[in-house]
C-alpha cells in the first residue's frame, strides 16, 4: 500500500506524499495525531472521540496504490458500517474504461474492507470471538484490525499494540500477529468451523424435539411406547386384511362361470359402444336428409 495524496473534504486541506520517508512537523495540538487517525479512517472504520473540528469534514479523499494499481477513494467521515465508499481506478490501461464501484464500509459480504484485503493479498478470515471457545461466535478480521498495527499514533503504542486496553481488540491483535507471521493454523480453524456447524445442527434437533414433545403432550401420541404398540397392532390388522383380500380374489377367480361372465360383460360393453356410434351416425344422416328435403 502506498499513499500518494490525502484530501480532507470540507477542511480545505490536501497533503501530498513523496516516495520514501515523509515527516509531518508541527507544534503540539496542531492536528498531527488526528491526521494520522484520519489516514487510518480512509482505509478502515472512523474512530469515535475525534476532536470537534473533525465534524467540519464530510469525507476523506485519497489516491493510493494497492498492489500494482492506483485507485481514487472517497470515504465519508461517518461511523456507520454501511457508509458507501466510492472506489475508482486512477490510471486504467489504454482503451479500457476505469473500474468504479461503490461498496459499504464494512460487512461480512462484499465490502470495502474485503476489497482492500483482496487487493493487498491478505487472507479474509473469521476467528472465534473468544479463544476459550474455539467453536463459539466467529468475527471477521477486518482491514481496521490490520491498520491498528500498521498506522499507529504515538499515544496508542503502549496501550493498543503491546496489549490492547479492550479485551475484544486484544484478541484481534493476537490473531493479526498470528496471521502476519504464519502462526495461524488454518486447518484447525476449518475443523472448528465444521464442529460448530455440527453443534448448531444438534441444537436445532434438540429444539425440534422439545417442540414435538410440547405439541404431542396430552395426546394419544405423547408416549412413544404406547404409540409403537398401537402401530404394531395396526400393522397386524393390515396384514390380516391383505391376506383376506387375496383369499377372496382367488375364490372369485375360481368360481364357476366367473371368468365367462366377465368376458361376456366386456363383449356386451363393446357391442353397446358400437351401436351408440352407429346410432349417432344414422341420426346425422337423417338430419342431413331432412335439410336436403
Amino acid at each position: 500500500m502506498e499513499i500518494q495524496d490525502v484530501e480532507l473534504v470540507g477542511g480545505r486541506r490536501v497533503v501530498r506524499f513523496r516516495p520514501g520517508l515523509n515527516l509531518i512537523q508541527g507544534d503540539i495540538t496542531t492536528g498531527k495525531t488526528t491526521f494520522v487517525r484520519l489516514i487510518r479512517s480512509l482505509f478502515g472504520s472512523v474512530p469515535d472521540g475525534l476532536p470537534p473540528e473533525v465534524d467540519l469534514l464530510t469525507a476523506i479523499r485519497g489516491k493510493v496504490v494497492l498492489g500494482d494499481a492506483a485507485w481514487q477513494i472517497y470515504r465519508p467521515v461517518t461511523t456507520t458500517a454501511n457508509a458507501p465508499v466510492e472506489i475508482a481506478e486512477a490510471e486504467p490501461p489504454p482503451g479500457r474504461e476505469p473500474i468504479a464501484v461503490r461498496l459499504p464500509a464494512a460487512g461480512r459480504e462484499r465490502s470495502y474492507s474485503l476489497f482492500l484485503l483482496e487487493r493487498l493479498g491478505i487472507p479474509a478470515v473469521s476467528v472465534p470471538q473468544a479463544r476459550t471457545k474455539p467453536t463459539g461466535t466467529l468475527v471477521p478480521v477486518t482491514m481496521t484490525d490490520w491498520l491498528g498495527y500498521c498506522i499507529i499514533p504515538g499515544d496508542e503504542l503502549d496501550s493498543d499494540v503491546f496489549g490492547h486496553n479492550h479485551p475484544y481488540r486484544d484478541q484481534k491483535r493476537r490473531y493479526v500477529f498470528e496471521l502476519a507471521y504464519g502462526y495461524y493454523d488454518f486447518e484447525a480453524a476449518q475443523l472448528n468451523v465444521e464442529l460448530r456447524n455440527i453443534e448448531l445442527q444438534l441444537e436445532m434437533l434438540d429444539r425440534e424435539a422439545v417442540v414435538r414433545e410440547r405439541f404431542l403432550a396430552d395426546t394419544p401420541f405423547a408416549d412413544a411406547g404406547t404409540l409403537l404398540a398401537r402401530i404394531a397392532e395396526q400393522d397386524a390388522a393390515l396384514h390380516v386384511l391383505r391376506a383376506r383380500r387375496r383369499t377372496v380374489a382367488a375364490e372369485m377367480t375360481e368360481a364357476t362361470g366367473g371368468q365367462e361372465l366377465r368376458d361376456s360383460l366386456l363383449a356386451a360393453r363393446y357391442s353397446r359402444d358400437e351401436l351408440a356410434v352407429s346410432v349417432t351416425r344414422l341420426e346425422a344422416q337423417l338430419h342431413d336428409l331432412a335439410d336436403l328435403e
